[in-house]
């Protein structure tokens, strides 16, 4: 029964795990009751040693399945084998404790995914502890394949077990985020928040409807969908978009402040939005500071102020001001679109929705041929 139960919580475990990695290979939030997993993975802690933490779940995990559906093979001698488990599983349980430990004091927000991980960690050392004691006993007569059928039915009946709760989850969640979608469509933002004097803006400064976006410069949904605004801005004075940086934490957008601070430099030369469209078109490149003085040089920048404007203090300060407005606003995600103080639901929308969508709430604020100030919020 010992072998079983640690077979499960294993099964358990790697389907967590999996779970928590394939969230890690996404832009959207995690699928979890709370935003703790949202913080934790974009935190400088969620990779070691240029990995994705859950994929070492994975791996640890997937040994100690091993080590048990091993077992029936070892049955005249298995105490070796029940030792390398515990050695490993008291491990697991440190590693637990320690990443346990970063969310606590250092993230301030818990996974709880990752708690249950932890949880496993230690339902397997306990296990395994037992099992050292007091080994549960194989008959070298039975066929090893045939004493793994238990292992297998229980296998199923966990994964299925986890499929039914991560379903659960993931809807509550949807709902959950539907729910304050729904609230933040029909709050009016500080307009303060949402424009600055010196933000980088196209179209008329009193059009009608004032678009604006929050934008990573490594977001692929972002390269995908901000070009078509451009030209749907462009193609009528009616709108007005306002672009603002968010470069998100996670470590695939490391280059993204690199890229945000050369769009600001040169934009002091005039070609922001031709740098901004360079730099979409080439998100596979490493955007070390010889790879965007060439992208200036294209562009015919003068270099010695490119160079001087990428080393000053001036810029970063700029991208983390518009990051830290990003997080008052409640932006999470990238692209974020507010309209006339309004943000804009678009959960996973092709880059056509986002268009129509950004044009039915420009229709509902400010239907088409009539005027007037954008309404938006002051701060009280």
């Amino acid at each position: 029964m010992k072998s079983r139960i640690h077979f499960v919580l294993s099964v358990l475990g790697i389907a967590v795990s999996t779970y928590l990695l394939a969230s890690y290979q996404s832009e959207g939030a995690v699928g979890c009751t709370d935003s703790g997993c949202q913080q934790v993975r974009d935190s400088a802690y969620s990779h070691l040693f240029g990995q994705p933490v859950p994929l070492f779940g994975v791996l640890f995990y997937g040994v100690m399945a091993l080590l048990q559906v091993a077992r029936p093979w070892l049955a005249r001698n298995t105490r070796p084998l029940d030792r390398l488990a515990l050695g490993l599983s008291l491990a697991g349980v440190l590693f637990s404790a320690w990443l346990t430990y970063l969310e606590a004091f250092v993230i301030h927000a818990f996974c709880p995914w990752c708690v249950v991980s932890a949880a496993l960690a230690v339902g397997l050392a306990v296990v395994c502890v037992l099992q050292v004691r007091r080994p549960e006993v194989v008959d070298p007569e039975e066929p090893p394949l045939w004493s793994l059928r238990g292992h297998v039915a229980w296998g199923a009946a966990a994964l299925l077990l986890f499929a039914a709760v991560s379903v659960a989850i993931d809807a509550r969640s949807a709902q959950r985020a539907a729910e304050q979608q729904q609230a933040e469509a029909e709050r009016v933002y500080p307009k303060e928040l949402l424009e600055r004097p010196d933000s980088q803006a196209m179209g008329p400064k009193d059009a009608p409807v004032q678009i604006v976006v929050f934008s990573d410069a490594r977001c692929n949904r972002c390269a995908d969908t901000i070009p078509l605004v451009v030209d749907m801005v462009r193609s009528s004075s009616r709108y007005r978009l306002v672009f603002r940086h968010f470069p998100l934490k996670m470590r695939s957008h490391r280059y993204a402040k690199p890229g945000a601070r050369a769009e600001e430099a040169a934009a002091e030369q005039g070609k922001f939005w031709p740098m901004s469209a360079t730099l979409m078109t080439r998100q596979d490149e490493r955007w070390d500071p010889p790879v965007l003085e060439g992208y200036a040089r294209g562009l015919k920048l003068d270099l010695p102020k490119f160079r001087a404007a990428m080393a000053s203090d001036r810029l970063a300060k700029k991208v983390e001001r518009d990051r830290s407005d990003g997080d008052k606003l409640g932006v999470t995600s990238t692209p974020s679109f507010f309209v006339n103080g309004r943000m804009v639901p678009m959960p996973r929308m092709q880059p056509e929705e986002v268009i129509r969508a950004l044009q039915r709430k420009a229709e509902e604020l400010v239907p088409s041929g009539k005027g007037g100030a954008p309404p938006a919020a002051k701060s009280k």
